[in-house]
């Protein structure tokens, strides 16, 4: 087991190596499929055909959100966890030094949620007269009056991917207090995080895949 002062501890029970196998295989897909849906929205496309555009970075805006979903459940503890899903969660935040503070857009779960229930957030939209538009995208090469119909702040559509400024901004209606809501994640910031996690589960995973013979 890896921790964070950079040493390995041996455990001697087979169930727990298979368990954390199975997990740090998980954790470093999930990151290597993030960071693959960031390198996908940064390429240099044609975005001529807008609707082509549009949906090429839906695709990889979802695929984002929901692999960073799947790795804040290897951190979080949710509210219905099972007894060895906790222990799984605090072997996680122990070997990887996780914290909410260290790792503040993973521990947030609002963009996946976001993407997860779509139909109910615009449905709500819809309800409060605040629908504007659903998935949406502005890119350095769109002329500035597009640019600006897309990020008006009173005219607000449900989702946008902001490539000039590498953010992506949700609207969603808050359930609690019933008021129109707007959160927005700044993409390079959680590539740090992501390779930061990343680089770990390397670590972990040249442990946990050694040969005994060669130690």
């Amino acid at each position: 087991m890896y921790d964070s002062n950079g040493a390995y501890i041996e455990v001697a029970d087979d169930l727990y190596g298979l368990y954390q196998f199975d997990n740090i295989y998980y954790i470093k897909y999930y990151c290597k499929k993030a960071l693959f849906a960031i390198e996908k929205m940064y390429e240099d496309i044609n975005i001529n055909n807008i609707s082509e555009a549009a949906f090429y970075y839906h695709v990889y805006i979802d695929m984002l959100c929901d692999a960073v979903g799947l790795i804040n459940d290897r951190f979080i503890e949710k509210k219905h966890c099972s007894d060895e899903l906790k222990e799984s969660i605090k072997i996680n935040r122990k070997n990887y030094s996780f914290s909410e503070e260290k790792y503040k857009l993973l521990s947030d779960k609002d963009f996946r949620n976001f993407i997860e229930h779509i139909n109910e957030r615009s449905n709500k939209l819809i309800k409060n007269r605040k629908y504007y538009g659903t998935f949406n995208f502005v890119h350095s090469k769109m002329g500035k009056e597009t640019i600006a119909n897309i990020l008006d702040d009173k005219k607000k559509q449900n989702n946008v991917l902001n490539l000039i400024d590498k953010t992506y901004r949700i609207v969603y209606v808050e359930k609690n207090t019933n008021k129109i809501e707007t959160k927005e994640i700044s993409i390079d910031e959680l590539k740090k995080e992501l390779i930061s996690i990343y680089k770990i589960s390397e670590k972990i995973w040249d442990y946990l895949t050694r040969d005994p013979l060669s130690i």
